[in-house]
């Protein structure tokens, strides 16, 4: 008797340490032992607000923002939130919305590029006027960078002791012309017929030298003529200009006192030889062959200049990153003067491409993206590469196909549905706590 109660007394102490044994285990081990029989997580129903959708519910009632009526949100545990970023929407909520999609299509499209530049004049024609001797000056016959002249037109006036000392010398070679002239026929009947011949070619090569003296000082020929026929000395001499242009530089003002190869001012052909144009690196990878530059002119309205464009030519600034492009002018440019400012337009052939409308892609801070619509009332987020905005269109560089729908409108609604799904925003009671938006910019350029 006492036998048999201490036989089952020992099977009933076994089986109690291999249930706590088993139990412990499972404790251990992380799990209960319905998860160990591999039975799946049942799936969960969530209500949210069709405008609103940060409001997440495990059952209907209506939005504490608004008051409407929560939608059933179908998800299957995490599994789904883990997916790719597809969106559904009810056919209730889709009308609500406004959601509407349209086709990739091919397009021919035609940027047009609104560039400024400046009409320049030759270069190889302009001209720095310096002072070939020292001194000041007196006074400026142009008003500044701008102004017109014409040939012998006076620049300036100096005043310059170098200046007199080679006018007294070259009177005083005049008179002893003058003298030995007077005195040639004594002298042959003193002297003989050589002497004063050599002594009159001796003056008359020093009246040369100290002719082009005075011409290579910049003093009117003119002006020379008259010394020549009063023998009075200039105290202030005259600078003209050689030929019709335009002042493009000033360095010296009246008063001034000016030196050898100091530039005074500079002057160039009124007809331009050049434009130049400003492009962003945008605009510079948009120029294919055939383009053509229209620019129109600020003085005479109505006058268009035609130029064709070769991207090739144009030279990058390292600081700025934008491109300088210069064109020759193979006519006549007269409605267009050198330095002025002037606007235009570079017309580039047309191609087909596919293309979507500007306002369907949102771009962000980690790319562009749009919502492609899958199936009815299933939407699928997509990156995709886009070209410069041309009008209300965009060219598809990579990520869509032509003939595929995605959303024009309502793709915010789209893109807010899928940043409340991870977590989802706690709405409790009256009162929402309203994440905020993503950084982004809706058909940007």
């Amino acid at each position: 008797m006492n036998l048999n109660r201490r036989r089952w007394g020992a099977l009933l102490g076994a089986t109690c340490c291999v249930g706590v044994g088993t139990t412990l285990g499972w404790a251990l081990a992380g799990r209960t032992p319905a998860a160990s029989a591999g039975t799946p997580p049942p799936s969960t129903r969530h209500w949210t607000c069709p405008m609103h959708p940060q409001v997440d519910r495990n059952g209907p009632g209506s939005c504490p923002i608004c008051g409407m009526d929560l939608v059933l949100r179908e998800a299957t545990g995490d599994a789904q939130a883990e997916a790719a970023p597809i969106v559904h929407l009810s056919e209730q909520v889709q009308q609500n919305s406004g959601v509407r999609t349209a086709a990739v299509e091919l397009r021919e499209l035609s940027p047009r590029l609104w560039v400024t530049g400046q009409m320049l004049a030759d270069e190889r024609r302009a001209v720095s006027v310096a002072p070939k001797v020292e001194g000041w000056i007196r006074r400026l016959g142009v008003t500044g960078v701008g102004h017109v002249v014409q040939r012998g037109q006076m620049l300036y006036e100096i005043y310059s002791p170098d200046l007199q000392l080679r006018q007294r010398e070259y009177v005083e070679i005049l008179s002893r012309r003058d003298l030995l002239q007077a005195q040639a026929g004594s002298m042959k009947a003193s002297v003989g017929s050589v002497s004063p011949d050599m002594m009159m070619g001796s003056v008359a090569r020093e009246r040369f030298r100290m002719r082009s003296r005075l011409l290579a000082a910049d003093m009117p020929e003119a002006l020379i003529d008259q010394l020549e026929s009063d023998r009075r000395v200039r105290e202030v001499v005259p600078v003209l200009a050689q030929r019709d242009g335009i002042v493009t530089a000033m360095s010296l003002r009246e008063g001034a006192y000016a030196m050898p190869s100091q530039v005074v001012l500079e002057y160039a052909d009124l007809q331009p030889a050049w434009v130049e144009v400003q492009l962003t690196p945008e605009q510079l990878g948009q120029l294919r062959p055939r383009s053509q530059l229209q620019l129109r002119s600020s003085v005479q309205e109505g006058e268009v200049l035609a130029l064709p464009v070769d991207g090739r030519q144009a030279v990058i600034n390292p600081s700025t990153r934008m491109a300088r492009l210069r064109l020759p002018l193979h006519q006549a440019a007269r409605a267009f003067p050198t330095g002025a400012p002037v606007q235009g337009e570079i017309l580039v052939p047309g191609r087909r491409v596919p293309a979507i409308p500007r306002d369907a892609v949102i771009h962000t801070g980690a790319g562009s993206f749009v919502f492609v619509q899958t199936e009815p009332q299933h939407y699928e987020q997509r990156p995709v590469r886009v070209g410069p905005a041309l009008g209300p269109h965009v060219e598809v560089l990579d990520g869509l196909a032509p003939g595929e729908q995605l959303v024009v409108n309502g793709q915010f609604l789209l893109s807010a549905e899928l940043g409340s799904r991870s977590p989802p925003a706690a709405v409790s009671g009256a009162t929402a706590r309203t994440p905020a938006p993503p950084a982004m910019q809706h058909g940007a350029p």
